[in-house]
């Protein structure tokens, strides 16, 4: 048996009484991200959003080495239409 046992998700009843909205948990890698924006729109690639993360048009977290993303902020990168290059240096 481990020392540490891990804690069951929130339910969004708990986070609501705690104060958080559910759509801003970074939570999501790059790949659900996209299963995400798919299940919205079928005119999202995975490479439009590798591209905006790595320009940090998507706002993300560093966790664990590696990047999470919240549904807000793929919600607002989605809205916002901001698919540019990212800068060449």
């Amino acid at each position: 048996m481990s020392r540490f046992t891990p804690e069951p998700p929130a339910s969004d009843e708990i986070l609501a009484q705690v104060g958080y909205d559910p759509m801003s948990i970074p939570d999501m890698k790059e790949p659900e991200v996209v299963e995400y924006l798919r299940g919205i729109t079928t005119y999202v690639s995975a490479r439009a959003v590798r591209r905006a993360a790595k320009a940090g048009q998507i706002k993300g977290i560093r966790r664990m080495g590696c990047r999470f993303y919240s549904r807000r902020a793929a919600l607002d990168w989605l809205m916002t239409g901001d698919e540019s290059e990212p800068a060449e240096s």
